[in-house]
């Protein structure tokens, strides 16, 4: 049970520091929509190739994407942890009644949960809403439904990243 407790008790700590740089926030989630956007527009046509066994290139694309971000967290990962060892974070957990896994494992439950948020990305992707909504209000027969619901999304995004990058400035100027 303290293995447990502790590693979850890393694990926050982890993701206040991630919640604290709001800049890897953005670069961890719009990376893969980045990659998924240009590759998939990139070979879209790759499909054609007789003996090509799918039926969308991005269906073929997005475990590529989620496993190829998984490999740059866990690179990121490690970079993080040998900062830590260089200011000394990592010494004193180490003469804290911490468990060592819990070190270890904090980190791994950290970056496992940016991955599901990423792969999560590839389903909510805010692109496609502009992408969807600018489609459908110039098709000849427009379904203003639809314009208006992901219209809607757009207009929630850009309420929480206001609320985001409010919170981040504040942060910003108590520090100053």
């Amino acid at each position: 049970m303290t293995l447990i407790r502790h590693t979850l008790y890393m694990t926050l700590r982890h993701l206040r520091e991630l919640w604290r740089q709001p800049w890897f926030v953005a670069v961890t989630l719009i990376q893969p929509v980045i990659w998924l956007l240009l590759f998939g527009a990139l070979f879209k046509r790759v499909i054609e190739i007789p003996g090509f066994h799918s039926h969308s290139y991005i269906a073929f694309l997005a475990p590529g994407v989620v496993v190829m971000t998984a490999m740059f967290n866990a690179a990121w990962s490690g970079m993080s942890l040998i900062e830590d060892i260089n200011r000394g974070v990592t010494a004193r957990f180490l003469v804290s009644p911490v468990r060592r896994e819990a070190l270890i494992a904090g980190r791994i439950l950290k970056e496992a949960v940016v991955i599901v948020i990423q792969s999560l990305m590839a389903d909510f992707n805010p692109v496609n809403w502009a992408v969807v909504a600018g489609r459908t209000a110039t098709s000849a027969n427009p379904d203003w439904a639809l314009a208006a619901s992901r219209a809607a999304f757009l207009a929630g995004l850009l309420v929480v990243c206001l609320a985001f990058a409010t919170n981040a400035f504040r942060s910003y100027q108590r520090s100053v």
